[in-house]
């Protein structure tokens, strides 16, 4: 498997990544494409019936349980303050980081403390873990 991931890997250089994802809107749309593929829904009820809000943090609102939501709501994400930008670098980091990063040098290049950058880590991974599945067959081509 290792070799196959390796082989497989779809890479893009960081300078690459950073002109692709140069704002905080193109990292949350990222994110929306990414999670919504089949058109925005509410992770609350399943609605495809969504509104766009005028909250701050919640920029979409369901009519059919009257809740607001945005992309990270029940996911990995949830109840980090850490922009976008810096949950897609830190994927990106990690993604292409051979044989691992530390907790030190990801929080050195993300400008984060180390603790954030643990836990940030370690919810990127566990995320990957729960897909693992899917991740799989992508890598593979199927």
């Amino acid at each position: 498997m290792g070799q196959l991931a390796k082989s497989a890997r779809k890479r893009i250089s960081l300078l690459e990544f950073t002109r692709t994802f140069d704002s905080e809107e193109k990292a949350m749309r990222f994110f929306e494409s990414v999670r919504w593929r089949k058109g925005r829904c509410c992770p609350h009820c399943g609605s495809t019936e969504t509104k766009e809000a005028t909250h701050k943090t919640m920029p979409y609102w369901c009519p059919s349980c009257r809740k607001y939501f945005s992309v990270r709501t029940k996911t990995l994400m949830e109840e980090s303050r850490l922009p976008y930008l810096t949950w897609l670098t830190a994927i990106y980091l990690i993604r292409t980081s051979l044989k691992g990063i530390s907790s030190t040098k990801l929080g050195n290049d993300l400008g984060i403390s180390q603790q954030s950058a643990w836990f940030l880590g370690h919810r990127i991974r566990e995320g990957w873990k729960a897909n693992a599945p899917e991740m799989l067959m992508e890598i593979g081509g199927s």
